[in-house]
């Protein structure tokens, strides 16, 4: 069933964060193999949360990469699938824009959270204001 997929990409994004960043790329890979592995035999059997979850939880792993045209390439399963990204799969986004210190992109992140009707709470500004002061951009944090 669908925990168990689950268990085995949180192991992933757990491992991937303790690698070197060059190897966490193999568990990116491993991560997909995992994920499409899910959808295809849970098909038809799948609850739309527990997709947003697989989903969710496969963004994390990437997310540890710093890769964010992969990452990003990730939300175009949320369409396939028919479901939308969480408050979760925001804040893994959000952690991924703080780490590369992309302020601007943290910002963009915050916005599509805020037309798919989710309210970013006060942690979510924070972690954009992060982002700009690791890109330098102070100014941009208190605006």
């Amino acid at each position: 069933d669908a925990r168990a997929y689950m268990v085995l990409l949180e192991a992933m994004a757990t491992a991937s964060a303790t690698l070197p960043l060059e190897e966490r790329r193999e568990i990116n890979k491993l991560a997909l193999t995992h994920l499409e592995s899910a959808l295809q035999a849970l098909k038809g059997r799948l609850s739309g949360l527990e997709k947003e979850r697989l989903l969710t939880k496969t963004v994390a792993v990437y997310a540890q990469s710093m890769d964010v045209p992969a990452t990003f390439d990730l939300l175009d399963f949320f369409d396939a699938e028919g479901v939308l990204p969480s408050a979760q799969t925001y804040v893994e986004l959000l952690n991924l824009h703080e780490r590369c210190a992309d302020g601007t992109s943290a910002l963009m992140c915050i916005k599509k959270m805020i037309n798919q009707g989710i309210s970013p709470s006060p942690n979510f500004f924070g972690r954009a204001a992060m982002a700009m002061i690791r890109a330098h951009d102070s100014e941009g944090a208190l605006n």
